[in-house]
């Protein structure tokens, strides 16, 4: 990825979508902010499984823990859309992302 983050900046572009942690993709945010220092806006990092499986408690650590990185260039989003009707932990889920969201971002 960090080859591909250079030359996505080499090109001209502005932004990047999803910037994908381990396991699904292979870096961290916090990588992917060192690697394009302030010249790509990154976004996602947020997995969509862990929007389906996971604790709202977690999405809120996660989401504290990307705004805690740095609010410019940042668009916070998930790796990828809903593909399937909503359950009820996802839609905790996504209550929990956008009202951390809100608080720290």
């Amino acid at each position: 990825m960090d080859d591909a983050l250079k030359g996505i900046i080499e090109m001209g572009f502005v932004a990047t979508d999803p910037v994908e942690p381990p396991p699904q993709g292979n870096v961290t945010f916090s990588e992917a902010r060192a690697l394009v220092d302030g010249k790509l806006t990154l976004m996602g990092n947020l997995e969509s499984v862990e929007l389906c499986t996971a604790e709202p408690a977690y999405i809120r650590r996660r989401v504290k823990e990307i705004v805690s990185l740095g609010k410019d260039r940042l668009i916070l989003t998930s790796s990828d859309g809903v593909y399937a009707a909503i359950d009820q932990k996802t839609a905790d889920n996504y209550r929990a992302w956008i009202d951390t969201a809100l608080e720290f971002g």
